[in-house]
């Protein structure tokens, strides 16, 4: 009886006002976090969106354009040190770029993202490893060897990245090129280009 009356009671807060109040308190808190976070990055153009949680390391080292739109749980890193290495890591993202929930982006070389990019959830982009992947770090504890990135990864405009997908160091995307959903993308893509698989291969052209 008292949980019946318990969930009328609760029912209440299900309708569209409090649907509307609560969304309306939620913007408000993501607004006011996005205006703390700014302080964190090299160079902010316009008024960045953050949706709460962010974490981000190494802000002084990133720069963002304008309209950009970031879902929760962003994982922003861009290492100036690890170890004994020190590194002059850069991430650009250019304008109207639209990360979604649970992106993760790692940096200790350069990671550019041109303009008007989608980003769907869960994608992770590097431009590094731990270690070499070769025999004489093989009885090294992975968290332990050193970074080393293989070439800088470069995100053309236009791009549209799917779900699950992992864009792997020293890769260029084309302009306007599509990543289908959990790809891992370990060679340059071709502008318009779709691809799809692991590793990820050219399924066809849109030009």
């Amino acid at each position: 009886m008292r949980k019946k009356i318990l969930y009328s009671v609760l029912s209440i807060f299900s309708l569209p006002i409090f649907q509307r109040i609560s969304t309306y308190i939620k913007y408000l808190r993501n607004l006011l976090y996005s205006a703390r976070l700014c302080g964190r990055f090299k160079h902010i153009q316009g008024y960045p969106f953050f949706c709460y949680p962010a974490h981000i390391w190494g802000g002084e080292f990133v720069s963002i354009g304008n309209n950009f739109f970031s879902n929760g749980h962003l994982r922003m890193e861009a290492v100036g040190y690890f170890k004994n290495d020190s590194f002059t890591p850069e991430i650009s993202i250019g304008d109207n770029v639209t990360l979604n929930d649970f992106c993760h982006i790692a940096c200790i070389n350069q990671v550019i993202i041109g303009n008007n990019v989608l980003v769907a959830s869960r994608v992770f982009i590097t431009d590094h490893f731990h270690g070499k992947i070769d025999a004489l770090e093989k009885d090294i504890s992975p968290s332990d060897r050193n970074l080393y990135s293989k070439g800088p990864v470069i995100i053309h405009d236009n791009v549209w990245i799917g779900e699950g997908v992992v864009v792997m160091p020293g890769v260029t995307i084309g302009k306007g090129a599509i990543i289908g959903a959990n790809a891992v993308v370990t060679r340059d893509v071709p502008a318009y280009a779709v691809v799809g698989g692991n590793p990820a291969k050219v399924i066809k052209s849109i030009l």
